[in-house]
């Protein structure tokens, strides 16, 4: 019935929000959202005992099946990152990616509005961790057959301009080595903004789990089959792995909060 990657990401986004319900509110409005403003109007009716959590759950569910049939579908596994892109869209430009040449040619090749990132290569630049990677994309060599400057001929590289500095971001880590670091920085619109671990989504097995780091840095792990909404105490986020959960579930969607929320 796919409430597992709804139970996982309701864990983390649920969790964050209850920091401080009014800031975040006010933040997940700020994406011009109507999924997100679907959770912090019905994560306040929780709050006054009007829902429970369960069915905050299954009415997102149920609407995204309706306007999205053939992404959610009932009876087969739901992506945590459908959920988590769809949740994660602004109403301004997050992303623009442009390809440069030494010689001042630009030529536009995206607008992204879903505040997600995507590690993957970054051409000759290496990385090996999650910040190294943020600091490859405003300027990444290209090399492929194809890629030089379509007026001059010059080799180009690859500039992605983040416009944004949204509440929180989500990182698509499935399939990148890099672990999730504690706190990173993304300069945004001119200014360099901190971001820390709000949490991960793990998945293995045909299941997903989530741990969520609260602002004392304390580690809470929800196992929703085993579990239900209650969340496990494991320890400081300094002295565990978070790359993968106790039972060997690998990492699958980081969400970072930025610092001054």
């Amino acid at each position: 019935n796919n409430n597992c990657p709804f139970d996982s990401t309701l864990f983390m986004l649920y969790n964050l929000w209850r920091i401080d319900p009014a800031v975040w509110t006010v933040a997940f409005n700020s994406f011009g959202n109507q999924w997100l403003d679907i959770l912090a109007e019905s994560f306040n009716k929780h709050i006054e005992k009007l829902y429970t959590l369960e069915e905050v759950r299954d009415y997102a569910r149920h609407k995204m099946h309706r306007e999205y049939p053939r992404v959610f579908v009932f009876g087969q596994e739901t992506s945590v990152e459908a959920v988590m892109t769809k949740w994660s869209e602004h109403k301004q430009v997050f992303a623009e990616v442009d390809l440069n040449c030494d010689r001042g040619h630009s030529s536009s090749q995206s607008s992204q509005y879903c505040c997600t990132l995507q590690p993957t290569s970054t051409g000759r630049l290496p990385w090996s961790t999650l910040q190294q990677y943020i600091d490859n994309t405003p300027s990444t060599p290209l090399t492929y057959r194809g890629s030089q400057c379509s007026d001059c001929g010059d080799s180009t590289g690859q500039c992605c301009t983040y416009k944004v500095a949204p509440p929180f971001v989500t990182i698509l880590a499935a399939f990148t080595p890099a672990p999730p670091d504690p706190v990173v920085h993304l300069m945004a619109a001119g200014e360099r903004t901190e971001y820390r671990l709000a949490g991960v989504v793990y998945y293995g097995t045909h299941h997903f789990t989530a741990r969520f780091v609260d602002p004392q840095g304390q580690v809470w792990f929800n196992n929703g089959i085993a579990t239900g909404q209650h969340a496990i105490l494991q320890g400081l986020i300094d002295d565990m792995d978070m790359s993968v959960d106790k039972s060997g579930k690998e990492r699958d969607v980081f969400v970072y909060h930025r610092a001054d929320i």
